[in-house]
């Protein structure tokens, strides 16, 4: 038996694991692989509801697997669907496959109607112009409110960018009355990047309050990466000041590693994004000398673990006194 090594050809799940080179071409690894119609009859999904079979169920993870990794086309999405329903907890892998399909808006749209799976509505597509019957089912969505607030953020955020004057009033004041109440976080750190883009103050100041309060970690770097991307710096400094000097809520972190619990704090990594932010904001053109005196502070309580001190003017008597500045430091 060959020996395990990096060097003979460890390439990842997608292609060989465990086996090296010269074992690979010995058993003919990778395998060609089955004909479509054979991987749906692995997906035998009336036989695990009657069984709960955990091999069954196995089998089928590995069948949604070989879809994925070897880029098999997926002729009937009803094929997937099914899995949906079986409740199996294979969610999103069902999801992953459905992105493949590469369905247009109205196929979605017409599967939706046909199947009533919400996981359908993740995979929605911007409209386009004389698509009447898909706009008007993307407003059905939108304001059907025994939906989850995440799937209808799908149909409005679309609505949005195809006519943000029409759209504008109802998408605001429904960002606003879910962002900090949908029940996926994943939806929480795309809905404050809408916030940003709409730019009101009205907006702004949620935007504010959740990267200073947001329970979740994750919410809050989304939050930070938004302002990158959008290159707004001077509106958010004094709320990054007040998380610099402590004075943000305790959070925790919405992914779980492993088998254990998830990290209760994250200071430390957390202060490691703020610092990554803030020499960001440090690098870019044209701030005013207020901007960079609120980043210097901030860099500084990072550092220190305390608020920086009070900046006194030149002309005080005691000014050449005591400690240097933030700035100086």
């Amino acid at each position: 038996m060959c020996q395990l090594s990096l060097g003979d050809g460890f390439c990842g799940r997608n292609k060989t694991e465990v086996c090296c080179r010269p074992e690979n071409k010995h058993y003919g690894i990778p395998k060609a692989p089955l004909s479509y119609e054979r991987y749906v009859e692995l997906i035998d999904v009336e036989t695990y509801r009657k069984t709960n079979d955990l091999l069954l169920a196995a089998i089928i993870e590995f069948t949604l697997d070989e879809f994925h990794w070897r880029k098999i086309k997926i002729k009937n999405p009803e094929n997937i669907l099914q899995i949906y329903h079986a409740k199996m907890g294979l969610d999103h892998d069902v999801l992953r496959l459905l992105k493949q399909c590469g369905l247009t808006g109205p196929e979605i749209a017409s599967l939706y109607r046909q199947n009533q799976v919400p996981l359908l509505l993740r995979c929605l597509t911007p409209p386009e112009s004389g698509q009447d019957d898909y706009i008007a089912f993307l407003e059905n969505i939108s304001s059907d409110k025994l939906l989850d607030a995440g799937y209808r953020f799908e149909a409005y955020s679309l609505l949005y960018q195809l006519d943000k004057q029409k759209y504008l009033a109802g998408y605001k004041a429904f960002l606003i009355k879910n962002v900090n109440q949908v029940s996926s976080w994943s939806d929480r750190c795309r809905m404050n990047p809408a916030l940003l883009e709409i730019g009101d103050q009205e907006c702004l100041q949620i935007v504010k309050q959740n990267l200073l309060n947001a329970p979740l970690f994750e919410v809050r770097t989304s939050i930070l990466d938004s302002l990158k991307e959008q290159g707004i710096v001077a509106e958010f400094l004094d709320t990054i000041q007040l998380l610099a000097e402590g004075k943000g809520k305790a959070f925790r972190h919405g992914l779980h590693f492993g088998n254990g619990p998830g990290m209760n704090e994250g200071d430390s990594e957390y202060k490691q994004v703020l610092r990554r932010h803030l020499s960001w904001a440090r690098q870019q053109d044209n701030l005013t000398k207020a901007a960079q005196e609120k980043i210097q502070s901030s860099l500084y309580s990072l550092r220190i673990g305390k608020p920086a001190p009070k900046i006194r003017p030149k002309n005080s008597e005691d000014s050449s006194a005591g400690k240097g500045s933030p700035q100086e430091t």
